[in-house]
């Protein structure tokens, strides 16, 4: 996983010498680097250690992903784990 700095140094070096020649430079699939391409502007935008820019998925359940988090939260908490071994 990259960073967003090293996202856009893997920008600036296909902007150099291509999308593909950078890909085998870095060991990235090219579309990887077509897609950094395309958020180019909120990569600038993020923290140099934002990982989550382009990456990752849109939650589809927000409320029921947040209850679930809040209950294994709790769980751990307590040490109530859900089986033994």
């Amino acid at each position: 996983m990259y960073s967003a700095a090293e996202k856009l140094k893997v920008l600036q070096y296909a902007e150099l010498y291509g999308i593909r020649v950078a890909a085998h430079h870095f060991n990235i699939n090219h579309s990887m680097i077509s897609y950094w391409g395309k958020i180019e502007e909120k990569l600038k935008l993020a923290k140099g250690k934002n990982r989550h820019i382009g990456s990752g998925r849109k939650e589809k359940y927000p409320e029921a992903e947040a209850s679930l988090q809040t209950w294994l939260i709790n769980r751990i908490s307590k040490k109530w784990y859900c089986c033994n071994l």
